[in-house]
């Protein structure tokens, strides 16, 4: 059985799709083909390989599955009772289509889910039972993190996410389960009101971790075929385990089958994780999680198909085994190519890409709102407009940019025009400040096309030869006589050849994405 289950962990997954199992959202009718309607018809021919669905409802214990442990969820719209009804439920439609296409789905586990401590009238029963179970209470909530969040310190918390999970491998073919932890990744609640966590704590998740892969394993031998477990965790252990989650010690005691690293936030490398995963023969999915910038323009262009590409390319570089994306339906229809580039690293290798210094920045939520002093662990550039550089006269930055492309390739059909971008303001003219990329000096030719805040943005030409595949180092200095300046945002895009995207490309605006028009395609 082991044998088995290292061979389905490797198995080729070019795309993960994370479908957090809303449909029922948006379902007109309860029957398979509307629940498919939006998220999942479309995606038959594309890099898709598997499919992590969530059928956790809203917070935690209700579920759109015909769960017996947990609690189904009552939608106004009577679309999950309508199927359960008729014979079927949500979780069963899906795998009922995944597997006729012959691709494979887990059922992913939100580890503390807290839509709840938001989103009025979304408690459970069984959490309003229990309020012993939370980490606090609405008038009386913890510093650190979301008052309805459980504590897995508690003993009945852990058996009744055991048992759902239990439920789950033993009533439904599944391929294997999900713990999604940046669902959320605070579970103790000596944590979150602000006490350090210990051996005790790693011990308890180290327990729990260990008792569902017995249970994965004892129901894999009885159907003769087994369940594996992914986990999706911050790509820093060292981060990871100062919120009790030994993922390096579960990685080597075979307690994950698959990792999934990052989220809200990314810590550092990708090249760092595909080693550690690749150490314990086990595969590793780099999940590109939308940005959660707050400023609207920059989050859009971080969102657009151009940054994704660029996201993923990254990523490939790096060593993963695949793709993983999460919240993605709800910016892509099944229509949209972009399925059908990402997990494959040469179809990007000639595509449109942004490339940023920061893509994610501290986060949203950020790393302090789940480790007091959690920014120490990030290794990776921070500038951004959630992180803005305050610039003195004459003030030297050096940064890192760093692409998956390699424009100086011989023997490539078409030469990528690049430009850098960059977002300023306190500059009395452009001349104020002086920028070189790779050891190119850089001069500012316009304006750039098509931010709202034209004012604020300097775009660049760059000798796309002169920059490197890998780690490009970027200056950028302030003149002597200037009188300050704000740096927000920094960029590479990368456009290739006469079929560039930037004639199909989506126009990006302050709150919604254009579709392509179908013509240029």
């Amino acid at each position: 059985m082991k044998e088995q289950r290292k061979k389905a962990a490797h198995r080729k997954r070019r795309i993960i799709f994370n479908n957090d199992g809303s449909e029922w959202n948006y379902a007109r009718e309860p029957t398979a083909q509307d629940v498919l309607r939006l998220h999942t018809i479309g995606l038959e021919d594309s890099h898709v390989d598997t499919v992590f669905f969530s059928s956790c409802a809203m917070g935690c214990n209700m579920y759109c599955h015909d769960t017996k442990v947990g609690e189904v969820f009552q939608d106004e719209s009577g679309i999950i009772r309508g199927l359960i009804e008729n014979g079927t439920d949500m979780f069963q439609v899906m795998i009922d289509h995944w597997h006729g296409l012959g691709k494979e789905i887990f059922w992913s586990c939100r580890v503390n889910d807290e839509h709840d401590s938001w989103i009025p009238g979304a408690t459970s029963k069984w959490k309003r039972d229990h309020p012993e179970y939370l980490m606090g209470t609405r008038e009386n909530p913890p510093p650190y993190g979301p008052w309805s969040a459980l504590d897995y310190g508690m003993p009945e918390v852990r058996e009744q996410y055991f048992r759902t999970l239990e439920e789950i491998c033993t009533r439904y073919d599944v391929d294997g389960i999900e713990l999604d932890f940046f669902r959320q990744l605070l579970c103790f609640r000596k944590h979150v009101w602000g006490d350090p966590l210990g051996e005790h704590e790693l011990k308890i998740m180290n327990d729990h971790m260990a008792r569902i892969r017995a249970m994965t394993e004892k129901v894999g031998r009885e159907r003769g075929r087994p369940i594996l477990i992914a986990a999706r965790v911050p790509d820093c252990p060292a981060f990871a385990k100062q919120l009790a989650f030994d993922v390096e010690a579960w990685l080597a005691n075979d307690l994950i089958d698959i990792m999934v690293v990052g989220g809200y936030f990314w810590l550092r490398k990708w090249e760092q994780s595909a080693e550690l995963g690749h150490k314990y023969d086990v595969p590793v999915y780099a999940s590109l999680d939308a940005s959660r910038m707050a400023d609207d323009e920059t989050r859009q262009i971080r969102r657009s198909d151009d940054a994704y590409r660029a996201h993923a390319a990254m990523a490939w570089r790096a060593g993963v085994d695949g793709i993983y994306v999460f919240n993605f339906n709800y910016m892509r229809g099944p229509w949209n190519r972009i399925w059908s580039e990402l997990g494959d690293p040469r179809a990007l290798a000639g595509l449109d890409k942004i490339y940023h210094v920061s893509v994610m920045g501290d986060g949203h939520p950020h790393v302090e709102y789940y480790l007091r002093g959690g920014r120490k662990y990030i290794q990776l550039p921070r500038l951004c407009p959630d992180h803005p550089l305050e610039m003195t006269e004459g003030q030297v930055h050096v940064t890192t940019l760093s692409i998956a492309d390699d424009p100086a390739a011989a023997g490539q059909r078409f030469t990528p025009k690049a430009t850098l971008n960059v977002q300023v303001t306190g500059l009395a003219h452009s001349g104020e400040l002086a920028v070189s990329l790779g050891g190119q000096t850089l001069g500012p030719t316009s304006l750039t096309w098509p931010f709202e805040n034209k004012d604020h943005w300097l775009e660049y030409d760059v000798e796309p030869h002169a920059v490197r595949n890998g780690d490009n180092r970027l200056e950028i200095t302030l003149a002597r006589n200037a009188r300050g300046c704000t740096l927000h945002d920094v960029h590479l895009r990368l456009e290739h050849g006469p079929n560039s995207d930037r004639r199909r490309d989506l126009v990006m605006s302050r709150n919604r994405f254009l579709a392509y028009d179908a013509s240029m395609v």
